[in-house]
């Protein structure tokens, strides 16, 4: 590449020291090689610390612990599950509101996979670049997790059905689904003592309520 493109490329703060050296070809050419080299080791430092929340993140999200229960942190397994769907969740606009909430016993890998089936939904129902949020908090003794996207929304006859068992809208709509993922959710849930329920999203489309409590569960 020509000089004056790869000095165009500089920062201003890059810039106005490389003025400083412009009148002398060599001391020019040296400056911008070690420029470069400091973008390209800073570009691996980025990258070797985003592989290292990747790993971690599916190393987290797939400590799928069976009919073991254990005391977790639920902050930490939505942040595991957006890692997880990192490479679908980049075409959307996420927004993500997680507040510290105490740890609570419960099945890991079944309450991750309550997060990975509303977050799947929420992408299949929503535009390309169109908005999903995702937030949790506590509130009188329960633990409150809640995903809105934008998209069309659920009538109020089908939100009676969505969490039958096979019975599913993405067919309708031109994707494809089994209509297991709510009534899957729904048996989780449950399971753990909580509700989760269709709530209005003031996105415009469609929300997703689960509420857990924090008394202990055995998972009976």
């Amino acid at each position: 590449r020509s000089q004056a493109r790869r000095i165009a490329q500089l920062t201003d703060r890059a810039l106005e020291v490389t003025t400083k050296v412009m009148k002398k070809a060599d001391r020019l050419e040296r400056y911008l090689v070690i420029y470069e080299l400091g973008i390209c080791f800073r570009s691996a430092s980025i990258s070797s610390t985003r592989i290292e929340t990747i790993v971690k993140g599916l190393k987290n999200y797939g400590r799928q612990t069976g009919d073991a229960w254990d005391h977790s942190d639920i902050k930490q397994g939505i942040q595991d599950t957006l890692t997880v769907l990192g490479n679908r969740l980049r075409n959307y606009e996420v927004e993500v509101v997680l507040e510290d909430c105490p740890l609570f016993n419960c099945n890991l890998g079944e309450i991750n996979q309550v997060w990975t089936n509303l977050l799947t939904n929420a992408m299949d129902a929503t535009p390309l670049r169109a908005k999903i949020r995702i937030g949790c908090g506590l509130c009188d003794g329960y633990i409150f997790v809640r995903v809105e996207d934008s998209g069309p929304g659920i009538s109020e006859e089908k939100r009676s059905r969505v969490f039958e068992a096979n019975y599913t809208t993405k067919n309708q709509s031109g994707s494809f689904g089994l209509g297991l993922g709510l009534s899957i959710s729904k048996e989780i849930i449950e399971k753990h003592g909580g509700t989760i329920r269709v709530v209005e999203s003031p996105m415009g489309g469609a929300g997703f309520e689960v509420s857990i409590p924090l008394k202990e569960s055995s998972g009976e």
